[in-house]
Order: C-alpha cells, then structure tokens, then sequence
C-alpha cells in the first residue's frame, strides 16, 4: 500500500513537470514569434530611417539653391548665372 502511494506521488510528480514543460516551451515559443515580430518591425523602421535620411539630404540640397538677400527676396542660385553680390 505504502509502495502503491509512493508510486502514485511520482507519477503526478512527473505530470506536473509535464504541465510546466509544455508552460514553459509555449513561452518560449511565444518568445521567438514576438523577437521575430520585432526584428521585422526593426528593418521596417531601419528602412524608413534610411528613407527619411535620403529625403533630408535631397531637400537640403535643394535648400541650398536658394539664398536670401534683402528682407524677404528668395534668390535662385544657378551655377550656369552669376549671382547678386551685395
């Protein structure tokens, strides 16, 4: 009888462990779907970063084109005209 329960107390012993086994590999699985969901959502903003930064620069050599001389007149720079000189 004493042998019976000992056994008994093993098996749900070893059910237990089970259950938290089969816890922890869902967690962990949980856990590489979020950690690939962020690395995805990292190159989506690497990428746009990078897109953000190409605009920048185009709209500052843009930008630069114009000058202003005088209160409020914008003036073209064009390499193949000379410019106002103050």
């Amino acid at each position: 009888a004493k042998q019976k329960q000992t056994i008994e107390g093993v098996v749900k012993n070893i059910e237990q462990i089970v259950v938290v086994a089969e816890e922890t590999a869902a967690g962990t699985e949980e856990v590489a779907t979020s950690s690939a969901e962020l690395n995805s959502a990292m190159n989506d903003i690497r990428g746009a970063s990078n897109n953000l930064a190409q605009i920048a620069a185009e709209l500052q050599a843009g930008v630069a084109q114009f000058k202003l001389e005088g209160a409020n007149a914008p003036t073209v720079r064009n390499s193949s005209a000379p410019t106002k000189r103050s």
